[in-house]
């Protein structure tokens, strides 16, 4: 396979469509936050969302991935993915309910400064539905069920953008109120993800002991490094949090989800379609796509990250007034963004396809130990600034140490960056998908179609 199949091309156009629409409900989500919680609200919801996705790859035991690279390779083993994945989420979520419940004190009142216990309670609720939507998210990934994805995405943030407007007009502009609109809308993707699985897939209960031991064994490798990514990722908040004012962990809260807002959801959109064929293929030929879709990802996102890069000192504060401290560190983790997207999408050949999880985890962690040394260093004497410094260097990091592992594999690195004929055949096709509108991105995709 020596260049993405044309059915690539149509997948991503397909999660394209639905994302830009879920890109923009998110942005307005953000904004109408902002209006209704101001800096120091934003920063007070942006550290209790964050705590709650860190808890996710703490308590996630790697089972997202399990799901995505079995699945990929025998997709009749769905009723036993789902199986593992319903016991695993009620025990691990009582497990967390419980220890929210009762250190919720201590938490708000040192790790989590300037909240309040009442605000972790709202995110313990929300646990065990985010959990099984994540899971299930990983087990439609490895089945190339695109709509499905793109379904949940886009009612999660309808429900969301819903209740934002509810606080901006209707409600009490209060954290708590915010974070239970933000609740609930994990809470109906959960419910409307289980609904498809019963109503459409008929899945069945079908616990059998070797496989739940092969997906753990498999899956704690993993899990890992889950631990390691979702840390990483906010890691540089709680830091701000912790020795700076919550106004400047609103500033900073912004600057990541815009950056998360357009290079993760641009890059996902390749990731996912890309999935199951860089999983399910032989070694060569996976190398050859997963190549090519990191090549995609990295030049598509140039653009928009040249765009932020010039533009956010002036389109920032038009958007977000209050919020002229975004823009710094919007500007200096951009290319941090960039090179972790194409992380991202490597990953699936490393776990995936190469079977060795340990590899991610163990440069995921490299990754956090870099960002946890640099943030405590800077944040003194630099503030947000340094404390986005830090996370740039460490974002960076799991891509620039991949190399010399594909190196040692025997693989090209100019595979990774040298653009070749076939990707622009490849946005061609992109574009051509995208202009015709043949796809909403909510049908429902065969797995394995071509």
């Amino acid at each position: 396979m020596s260049r993405p199949p044309f059915a690539l091309a149509r997948h991503t156009a397909s999660i394209l469509l639905t994302q830009a629409v879920v890109l923009a409900l998110r942005l307005l989500g953000l904004w109408l936050l902002t209006v209704a919680l101001g800096e120091a609200g934003v920063g007070s919801f942006g550290v209790v969302t964050s705590f709650v996705m860190v808890l996710l790859g703490i308590f996630s035991l790697g089972v997202a991935y399990a799901n995505t690279c079995f699945v990929a390779r025998d997709n009749t083993r769905r009723d036993e993915l789902h199986t593992t994945t319903l016991v695993v989420t009620v025990v691990v979520s009582a497990v967390v309910v419980a220890g929210v419940v009762t250190g919720r004190g201590w938490l708000a009142g040192w790790v989590l400064r300037n909240t309040e216990p009442e605000w972790l309670l709202i995110g313990a609720a929300c646990f065990p539905f985010a959990l099984y939507a994540f899971f299930i998210t990983g087990l439609w990934t490895g089945e190339e069920r695109i709509g499905r994805i793109n379904l949940l995405d886009l009612l999660r943030s309808v429900v969301y953008v819903v209740g934002l407007l509810l606080l901006l007009w209707v409600v009490p502009r209060k954290v708590s109120s915010a974070l239970w609109f933000w609740a609930v809308s994990f809470v109906v993707a959960a419910l409307a993800a289980a609904g498809i699985l019963w109503r459409k897939d008929r899945v069945r209960w079908n616990w059998r002991r070797a496989g739940f031991g092969e997906a753990l064994r498999f899956s704690l490798v993993a899990y890992l490094g889950d631990i390691a990514s979702m840390t990483h990722q906010w890691l540089g908040l709680f830091v701000i949090n912790h020795f700076l004012k919550q106004a400047a962990a609103g500033a900073y809260y912004l600057a990541l989800s815009l950056a998360t807002c357009v290079f993760w959801m641009l890059a996902g959109a390749v990731r996912r379609a890309g999935a199951r064929r860089v999983i399910g293929s032989d070694q060569a030929p996976s190398w050859d796509l997963v190549a090519a879709m990191t090549r995609v990802t990295l030049w598509m996102l140039v653009v928009p990250g040249v765009v932020l890069v010039v533009a956010s000192p002036w389109l920032v504060p038009m958007i977000f007034p209050d919020f002229e401290g975004s823009v710094r560190p919007l500007q200096i983790v951009v290319p941090g963004f960039v090179l972790s997207s194409c992380a991202l999408v490597l990953a699936y050949y490393v776990i995936g396809n190469r079977r060795r999880p340990g590899v991610v985890t163990t440069i995921s962690w490299i990754g956090l130990a870099t960002n946890v040394v640099l943030s405590l260093v800077l944040v003194g004497p630099w503030g947000v600034t340094g404390v986005a410094a830090a996370a740039a260097v460490s974002y960076s990091l799991p891509f620039l140490l991949l190399l010399p592992v594909f190196r040692r594999w025997g693989h090209s690195l100019g595979d990774l960056f040298i653009p070749r004929r076939e990707d622009l055949e490849y946005f061609r096709g992109l574009l051509r998908h995208l202009r015709g509108h043949g796809d909403s991105g909510l049908n429902e995709q065969t797995p394995g179609s071509a």
